[in-house]
């Protein structure tokens, strides 16, 4: 609790809205971690063996967020998803931008 103005703490998934929320697919997660390839994390996932927040997931595209925990067998791992740099963010509108006046120009 905020001691000056008696608010509890933000919760940044609570504040941004769902397209903001960096995510990235079960499968993949268990790839990027070094745990599996994807056809072992395939066989993984569609076998029971993967828990998400406590309960078994057997859905390879189901899309992780900060904070979800991932547990395979022993391991638990928590997700920690990096937020685009600014810069990166620019460049992806630049380069929208840039398809955009390329596609407008007559031939």
């Amino acid at each position: 609790m905020n001691h000056e103005s008696g608010e509890l703490p933000s919760d940044d998934r609570l504040e941004k809205p769902e397209a903001e929320i960096p995510q990235i697919c079960l499968d993949q997660f268990l790839k990027t971690c070094g745990v599996a390839t994807g056809g072992q994390a395939k066989r993984m996932i569609q076998g029971g063996e993967v828990l998400v927040n406590n309960s078994i997931e057997t859905r390879r595209r189901k899309k992780l967020r900060p904070g979800d925990e991932v547990q395979i067998y022993d391991d638990i791992f928590v997700v920690a998803l990096a937020e685009p740099e600014a810069n990166e963010q620019l460049e992806d509108v630049e380069d929208a931008s840039e398809q955009d006046q390329l596609g407008s120009e007559d031939p």
